[in-house]
């Protein structure tokens, strides 16, 4: 795998891994910040029911991929399913539809991205804000259990 390659891996129980390339190989000890999310229609391991199928939700941030987004930026993707069921019953899904492993980018399907970026969402509501009466200390209460609090040597709250 070369240095701006990344394998992103799901299974059915949410549980993560991945990989970055590092021009002769994988790094398997690099920890990518993402999140996934799994939900089934169905069961794992029950092969006495009909299992409808499986939706793998995977939110990346740009900075994890090395690419800070514009319109008309072009990335390489690949996506696999793999299924093996008892019986020994193994159904795959490719996106690039690939003959062979599945690392060779110059078959990957290429996404553009077009547009503006997206507008950031609108800040939270302030937070009520109180100041001792040596007015040395602001703080910033929350909801309960919320943990937000400032030391500031002015009386004042900036963000």
């Amino acid at each position: 795998m070369q240095t701006s390659e990344y394998q992103f891996l799901v299974n059915l129980n949410n549980t993560q891994g991945d990989l970055r390339g590092t021009g002769s190989g994988k790094d398997p000890a690099w920890n990518g910040v993402w999140v996934s999310s799994v939900s089934r229609q169905g069961t794992l391991t029950n092969n006495t029911d009909t299992d409808i199928g499986y939706i793998i939700e995977v939110a990346i941030p740009w900075a994890q991929i090395g690419v800070t987004p514009s319109s008309g930026t072009r990335l390489g993707a690949e996506l696999v399913g793999d299924d093996s069921d008892a019986g020994g019953v193994y159904n795959s899904f490719d996106w690039a539809k690939i003959t062979g492993s599945y690392a060779q980018p110059n078959l990957w399907k290429q996404i553009q991205l077009v547009g503006n970026s997206p507008t950031p969402p609108p800040p939270p509501p302030a937070l009520p804000v109180w100041v001792s009466p040596s007015m040395s200390r602001v703080g910033l209460t929350g909801a309960p259990g919320a943990t937000a609090s400032r030391t500031s040597t002015t009386a004042g709250v900036s963000s």
